[in-house]
């Protein structure tokens, strides 16, 4: 917070539960509370947060390795709730620190998080640390082309293996779900797979998961 990029907020959960509804979401009012303040309200044992305090106004960008640089209005990125009232971090800020203790310096996760992704670039640049490269991969879908999830397809490795379906022949078509072969081959080992694979081939196209078409 001294270095600006945090600030507490003070809001009961009535409060924020009638921003939400007036204003769509929170709208950063805690940032005009002046640091002093805070920091006596906070030291009186005044129930608050951490949030994140996006600079305003101004862009983000975000560098894709499978998509280019993603520019993001600071005005569309939420001021997060970074540390709970209960002193617990939330998700954005564990992710982060756990990702540099690890010493995480490729994030390979599916597409949906992008939206996500600039909070995250925000709180390396808070913390001073270097960002790491970000794939965001597309999604499975299902043949109606919905986000493929159990209610409508089969999830579970142990119902595959339970209707016969081989290992590598499920793992050769998921490789093929957003990724070709130089040669044009369905059929390959993983040390194969390996070999040839580079990010430049990895297709950004919803792929669709239709096992009765793959099998015609």
């Amino acid at each position: 917070m001294r270095r600006g990029w945090a600030y507490r907020a003070f809001e009961t959960p009535e409060e924020l539960e009638r921003i939400r509804k007036e204003k769509g979401g929170y709208d950063g009012r805690a940032r005009s509370i002046p640091p002093e303040e805070a920091e006596e309200r906070a030291k009186r044992g005044e129930p608050h947060v951490i949030r994140l305090k996006v600079p305003r106004p101004g862009t983000t960008e975000v560098k894709d390795e499978l998509r280019g640089v993603v520019v993001y209005d600071n005005g569309e990125i939420p001021d997060v709730v970074l540390l709970k009232s209960d002193g617990y971090p939330t998700y954005h800020l564990a992710n982060v620190v756990d990702d540099r203790l690890m010493g995480v310096t490729d994030v390979i996760r599916a597409e949906e998080w992008l939206v996500s992704t600039p909070i995250h670039v925000l709180l390396y640049r808070a913390f001073g640390w270097e960002v790491p490269r970000f794939y965001h991969m597309p999604l499975l879908r299902n043949p109606d082309k919905t986000k493929i999830s159990k209610r409508k397809s089969h999830t579970s490795l142990d119902w595959y293996k339970a209707e016969g379906f081989l290992p590598e022949a499920l793992r050769n078509y998921l490789c093929l779900m957003g990724f070709s072969m130089p040669d044009g081959r369905e059929i390959f080992t993983l040390e194969e797979f390996i070999e040839a694979f580079t990010w430049e081939r990895v297709s950004l196209g919803g792929p669709v998961f239709d096992l009765e078409s793959s099998a015609g």
